[in-house]
């Protein structure tokens, strides 16, 4: 069974409520396919995503938790950890979706009825899924 939490819910029904923007379209491909080529779809690249091609779900009045919804379908973040260019003593990590899983969750939002297209990250995807 699925728990949302009731404000996540009622954000997520303004963000679908508002109209669609008139924007033009952002070309999401280029952030795509640093995912499907890394194998993590990072926080902040979700974000970029959204603030990009999505304004619904990032307005203020609105403004849904994107983590907190995708955790809601059951997908999983993990902190994921870059191998540096060159020697480090630190490491810095981000929480991340595996790729498969974002693509799920892109999906889902589309399937909601969000300006989301995750066709070139789907299609990177699919000879590794099927």
């Amino acid at each position: 069974m699925i728990h949302i939490d009731p404000e996540l819910l009622k954000s997520t029904w303004l963000a679908l409520s508002e109209p669609i923007s008139n924007r033009h379209a952002f070309s999401s491909k280029a952030i795509l396919e640093e995912v499907a080529d890394e194998g993590w779809m990072h926080g902040y690249q979700l974000d970029d995503l959204v603030h990009d091609s999505e304004l619904r779900l990032a307005r203020s009045s609105s403004c849904v938790d994107l983590r907190a919804l995708s955790e809601a379908m059951g997908y999983r973040w993990l902190s994921t950890y870059r191998r540096p260019n060159m020697r480090s003593n630190g490491a810095v990590g981000t929480q991340s979706l595996s790729a498969v899983d974002a693509a799920a969750f892109l999906l889902d939002l589309q399937t909601l009825g969000f300006a989301i297209d995750p066709w070139p990250l789907v299609d990177r995807l699919r000879p590794a899924i099927a």
